[in-house]
């Protein structure tokens, strides 16, 4: 019950706009949508997304060297080889649009996501989501979501994450811990929609 009253003191802290701004599906994009393996080509691309100081005034947390070229490569270098974390650029139709990750955080197991700022709002993230819970298969998954982030806590409610208390895990007050669990709704109609024989190639997770 102590549980439940921290979630419904978050989502009640949440102003009505941000409530319904949550609440609100996300038009999903169109284009083919390819989760791969990271390589060292796509890390140009990658780095300019983590420097855009927009973007990162929307993030949860951020690396405090953002516009290191040489520790952006020193933390990748360090985070690919890491058998623990599972790292997946995101494409859509051959173009790099962002990334999309899991690791082990505290106990954790936690999910993150960066999309491109000149492809927000056509749905890549909800996409990126719904396909990245094939891969990683941990429940409960967690992600954390900046209270100002309406769409970023738009994408994870509507795969069924929940606001989840985040009393001393959170560095800022203002940050949102989420949580989906395996027993969710939401999670139970993912799993049996995807059950059947998928497109996949490799390390690649392919959708039409």
């Amino acid at each position: 019950m102590r549980d439940g009253n921290a979630r419904l003191r978050q989502w009640s802290a949440m102003s009505p706009e941000l409530r319904q701004l949550a609440l609100t599906a996300v038009t999903e994009g169109s284009g083919q949508l390819v989760l791969r393996e990271i390589e060292d080509r796509d890390l140009g691309v990658l780095f300019e997304h983590s420097s855009d100081r927009d973007a990162i005034r929307m993030a949860a947390f951020t690396s405090p060297e953002f516009d290191d070229r040489t520790s952006f490569e020193r933390r990748w270098a360090r985070l690919r080889s890491d058998s623990s974390t599972t790292n997946r650029v995101i494409e859509i139709d051959g173009r790099v649009v962002g990334h999309i990750a899991s690791f082990d955080l505290e106990g954790r197991r936690e999910v993150t996501y960066w999309i491109g700022r000149e492809d927000w709002g056509r749905g890549i993230a909800t996409r990126a989501l719904q396909e990245f819970l094939q891969l990683e298969a941990t429940r409960p998954l967690y992600a954390g979501a900046a209270s100002d982030n309406a769409a970023s806590i738009r994408v994870l409610t509507k795969y069924g994450f929940v606001m989840w208390p985040c009393e001393g895990v959170r560095s800022a007050a203002e940050d949102f811990l989420l949580r989906v669990g395996v027993d969710h709704p939401v999670a139970q109609w993912i799993e049996q929609r995807f059950s059947r024989p998928r497109l996949a190639r490799g390390g690649q997770v392919l959708v039409k």
